[in-house]
């Protein structure tokens, strides 16, 4: 079983997008936008710093997500699990 279970993973992998087992293009995005989603909620109440400073930043984060995940395209599951993340802590673990 678990011979097979590899196959289908390098299998999986080596076809990529054309299966759609990896994170397309508007999978990216959507990740970008989760990031800024989280990045903001997940910033305490009393923050120093300004919500224009903080947007800003979450901005350059989704960015720097947006192509990183555009370089090494993750598991379409991974995604799908960083999706439905509710923090950042849960976003990480995907």
């Amino acid at each position: 079983m678990k011979k097979y279970l590899t196959a289908a993973l390098c299998f999986c992998f080596s076809l990529g997008a054309l299966t759609g087992c990896t994170a397309s293009e508007e999978d990216c995005v959507k990740l970008g936008d989760k990031f800024v989603e989280l990045f903001m909620k997940d910033q305490p109440e009393d923050n120093a710093l300004s919500q224009e400073i903080l947007k800003s930043a979450a901005e350059a984060g989704k960015e720097e997500v947006i192509k990183q995940c555009k370089a090494e395209p993750p598991l379409k599951s991974s995604i799908d699990c960083a999706l439905k993340a509710q923090s950042m802590d849960e976003l990480e673990k995907c």
